[in-house]
């Protein structure tokens, strides 16, 4: 079962700023899934400045609402 074809709901999510990020700067955002474990699913994302400089990075748990067993 595909993270896009079910409804999910946000479980937790974690943010570091690593540095300040100026309101009109161009920035790179990257994220990416890292797994899923039964009804619940890991994401991570970064946010980068020009140079490629990580500027802020996050982890965020997601819950499926459907059940596995369907």
């Amino acid at each position: 079962m595909a993270f896009a074809m079910v409804p999910w709901v946000l479980g937790r999510l974690t943010v570091a700023i690593d540095a300040p990020v100026p309101a009109e700067a161009e920035v790179r955002v990257q994220a990416w899934t890292l797994g899923r474990e039964g009804r619940k699913g890991t994401t991570r994302a970064a946010l980068y400045n020009e140079r490629g400089e990580p500027l802020a990075r996050a982890e965020a748990l997601w819950i499926s609402l459907q059940r596995d067993d369907r």
